[in-house]
């Protein structure tokens, strides 16, 4: 789940740390390489309680500090090979006839699902983990439609004139307006004439509320359940923090 609904890189994967887990606030932190830094996601109940049915049951009990260790001796942690050729063998049991069957495809299917449903390109970017916004840009093409609806808001006045003439102090306050909007971000690329999208990229990060709903977007059909307060269960607190 890890690497289809949250859609991280099995080096992300093997990254984690037990410490990245936090129980109480119910978020995970992943460790982003090519960033340089570490983005809070919203923890999925479904998510939380596979994690902590391998920490009870499938984890071997050591120092080390990483999520994931081999269950074989010697205890080590997994590294992204090896998660590539778990989720290679995972796929390949599950009959799927896909080329390629290692990580980066359920990566890929995350970025897909997310595309169909309505994302933008900008938020897609933003819950992958992409250093450049061109990095998305393989999942879509310029939206034409989305661009003329921009120019008939404009016609109509329902954006300030001042957005509309782009002038250096007003671009800004455009690229912003229209991303809050809902435009997507390679629309508002073409309509500010940006050659890059990173050019684009600097006026919004998406929050954690649109990440939840992406999260949830591509997490498995179940029934609903209330929230899972993990902090309010004393027993699992005192099992976590003596890992």
């Amino acid at each position: 789940m890890l690497l289809s609904v949250y859609g991280l890189r099995r080096g992300e994967v093997a990254a984690l740390r037990l410490d990245d887990i936090d129980w109480t606030s119910e978020r995970i932190l992943v460790t982003r390489p090519k960033q340089r830094c570490k983005q809070s996601y919203p923890l999925l109940v479904e998510v939380g309680d596979a994690i902590l049915r391998y920490l009870r049951e499938a984890r071997p009990s050591c120092s080390h500090r990483m999520l994931f260790l081999t269950i074989a001796a010697p205890v080590r942690p997994l590294s992204a090979t090896s998660i590539t050729a778990i989720a290679h063998a995972r796929l390949t049991s599950l009959g799927t006839t896909l080329p390629s069957r290692g990580a980066h495809c359920l990566r890929h299917a995350c970025a897909g699902h997310l595309l169909d449903s309505g994302f933008t390109l900008k938020q897609i970017g933003d819950h992958l983990g992409h250093r450049s916004a061109n990095s998305t840009l393989h999942y879509t093409k310029v939206d034409l439609p989305g661009l003329r609806l921009v120019c008939q808001d404009v016609c109509e006045g329902n954006v300030p004139d001042c957005f509309a003439k782009g002038f250096e102090n007003s671009v800004h306050s455009t690229g912003s307006h229209l991303l809050q909007s809902g435009v997507d971000i390679n629309t508002i690329r073409a309509w500010l004439g940006h050659v890059s999208l990173n050019t684009t990229n600097i006026y919004a990060e998406t929050d954690l509320a649109t990440k939840a709903r992406a999260l949830a977007t591509c997490a498995p059909p179940s029934e609903k359940k209330p929230a899972k307060r993990w902090r309010n269960q004393p027993e699992l607190m005192a099992f976590l923090h003596g890992l």
